[in-house]
């Protein structure tokens, strides 16, 4: 438990799985559900360097072209750099977090909206 201690007494609450406290990795947990069926359950990787380079790529392509419903159909690379540029106008984090910054939830036609397929013609 000397991790823990460390990062207490760096004022950082850990959160540990328990009694009353479902919801504590359910974010992490959906993202491997949909590595797993987006990605590791489609391939049949041979090699450990197989599986990194696959991942690898199936990651850049979750974070920078893969868009999300729960984040207004944009990608998490987007709404991370946005929310970091600032005060002109951009939305702020916790609008981001709120989904209150972007007035059309709809992919536009010819945008990516699933790994490798667009949503129009």
């Amino acid at each position: 438990m000397q991790f823990v201690g460390t990062l207490e007494s760096a004022g950082i609450r850990v959160s540990m799985d328990g009694r009353g406290r479902v919801f504590d990795n359910i974010f992490v947990e959906k993202l491997w559900r949909t590595v797993k069926y987006e990605e590791v359950y489609l391939h049949d990787y041979q090699t450990v360097p197989q599986a990194r380079q696959g991942l690898a790529t199936y990651f850049r392509f979750y974070n920078q072209e893969r868009l999300h419903q729960a984040l207004g159909y944009r990608t998490p690379h987007e709404v991370y750099h946005r929310a970091r540029r600032g005060p002109r106008g951009q939305p702020t984090c916790r609008s981001l977090i709120l989904g209150q910054s972007r007035s059309s939830s709809k992919p536009h036609e010819g945008e990516k909206t699933h790994y490798g397929e667009n949503s129009g013609p």
